[in-house]
């Protein structure tokens, strides 16, 4: 993707893989994302987690979606970054690393918007560049996230995506058995949860 600047017009992109000019100087940079729970217990094979969707009992901490599958009214976004977090504590529940890994290592992510395929993947392939760091002498835990918990080390998008209210977004995390080397699939011995970050730049509602 290019973003090249209109001359003569500050603040005015031309953004090559949408064909559309971006004013920037309307928009900020920030994150769409959702919270998903994976129950504690052993994970049937094929099972699937979707985000975006169930939003109706959730807060601003877990979603700021006012629609399901959809932006707000009026607002339009450039996705430019996916991120995926295995959460290290939701309210007083603290999954232990190994549940965390198990999450990480054994879900798939995909995701469309518009219902076009923009990325999937394991967890583990999307860092989200959130999270803490350091170290811990709490009991069988320690601070993990997926990838640095740095801004700087987000991954981004081969090429943007242009996303508005009226297009939905379509994201699942299934777990797939390891046929091929003995079924083995992962028991939770706690309750996970999964957030999915859309990062990009953001257009307010008008």
């Amino acid at each position: 993707m290019a973003i090249r600047a209109v001359p003569k017009e500050p603040g005015r992109y031309f953004d090559d893989s949408t064909g559309k000019f971006v004013d920037i100087v309307d928009y900020r940079d920030g994150d769409k994302y959702d919270t998903v729970a994976r129950a504690s217990g052993a994970i049937t094979a094929g099972a699937e987690d979707e985000l975006f969707r169930d939003i109706s009992s959730k807060d601003k901490i877990d979603t700021n979606l006012d629609t399901s599958r959809r932006i707000s009214q009026g607002e339009q976004m450039l996705v430019r970054r996916i991120g995926v977090d295995v959460l290290p504590c939701f309210g007083d529940i603290r999954p232990t690393v190994a549940d965390i890994k198990r999450v990480a290592y054994g879900g798939y992510l995909n995701l469309q918007l518009n219902h076009r395929d923009v990325a999937s993947g394991p967890l583990y392939t999307f860092p989200s560049g959130y999270g803490l760091a350091g170290s811990t002498v709490e009991n069988n835990t320690n601070v993990v996230s997926i990838g640095v918990p740095s801004t700087a080390a987000q991954r981004q998008l081969e090429k943007s995506h242009w996303l508005t209210s009226d297009q939905d977004i379509s994201c699942t995390i299934k777990y797939y058995d390891h046929t091929f080397d003995t079924a083995n699939m992962p028991t939770l011995a706690t309750r996970a949860h999964v957030r999915v970050f859309l990062g990009g730049l953001v257009r307010q509602k008008r």
